[in-house]
């Protein structure tokens, strides 16, 4: 299953996108962080 990291800090667009990339099958990762934002990515592509 392919990975998508999700960045967007209003909370309905941020829903909405995870919603529709989840019915097409991809496995959505929000971000917990925003201000450490690259260091989530970069943990992102290593372990994805």
């Amino acid at each position: 299953m392919h990975q998508i990291m999700v960045i967007e800090d209003d909370p309905v667009i941020q829903e909405k996108l995870s919603m529709l990339l989840k019915s097409n099958g991809y496995e959505v990762i929000l971000p917990k962080d925003f201000f450490n934002i690259a260091s989530e990515v970069k943990t992102m592509a290593v372990s994805g």
